[in-house]
């Protein structure tokens, strides 16, 4: 049970953090701590959407000591109230609409909130209108995301462990994948952000978890975002 509290915990104020500084507002953004985190950082691509490249210790641990995981298997659908997107994910993971933001304020900006309370993994996502902004290209985007997590101020040592570029499974959007590593509330988080860019949309999908559990959470989070369709 208290498990299950702080993961609650977790999801609503991170929520809340990304609505106010990564929700897609460029003027969130913050280079200069996007700098600060970024330097000394060597990240490198991989077409498979896998993460290479690190810039702490901490990260070569947990690759090295990650255990094998079995194929992810998806089954079940969760779409966006409008219909306009939809995930596959598997079995324990539910809608967590109105339930990660209690006041209601994120199911606004992200019509797909889904996760498993028991494995403490969340996933969010929204989408932004390409007419709506002054971002030219998927880069930027991705640019404009991780710099607002990296300047959030309810995270503390914010180390962003490694980049890739991918092609989303189902939907053939093209990606670009960070993952970051976070203090949170005193606890360690693992937190992935892939931006990903439709024909008249960009998309932010955002996954986090406990720091230890990142091993077991992270293939799950990446078969859900490749099962990733839009309309737009």
């Amino acid at each position: 049970m208290k498990q299950k509290k702080t993961a609650a915990l977790i999801a609503g104020m991170l929520v809340l953090a990304l609505v106010s500084g990564c929700g897609g507002q460029k003027e969130g953004a913050s280079s200069g701590t996007a700098s600060q985190t970024e330097s000394g950082s060597q990240t490198g691509t991989s077409a498979s959407g896998e993460l290479s490249g690190t810039d702490s210790a901490a990260a070569s641990t947990a690759q090295s000591t990650a255990e094998p995981t079995s194929a992810v298997t998806l089954t079940q659908s969760i779409s966006s109230a409008a219909g306009d997107m939809q995930i596959q994910v598997p079995d324990g993971w539910s809608d967590l609409r109105s339930q990660l933001d209690p006041a209601g304020t994120a199911d606004q900006d992200y019509p797909i909130q889904t996760g498993d309370y028991d494995e403490e993994s969340f996933l969010i996502i929204n989408g932004e209108d390409k007419m709506n902004t002054s971002i030219a290209s998927l880069q930027e985007y991705s640019d404009m995301l991780v710099q607002g997590v990296s300047a959030n101020a309810a995270f503390s040592n914010v180390k962003k462990e490694a980049t890739a570029d991918m092609t989303l499974t189902a939907s053939g959007f093209a990606a670009k994948k960070t993952k970051f590593i976070a203090a949170y509330s005193g606890q360690q988080i693992a937190y992935w952000i892939y931006a990903a860019e439709g024909n008249s949309k960009y998309y932010q999908i955002c996954c986090w978890t406990a720091d230890d559990n990142a091993s077991n959470a992270e293939p799950k989070f990446e078969a859900v975002v490749n099962s990733f369709t839009a309309a737009g």
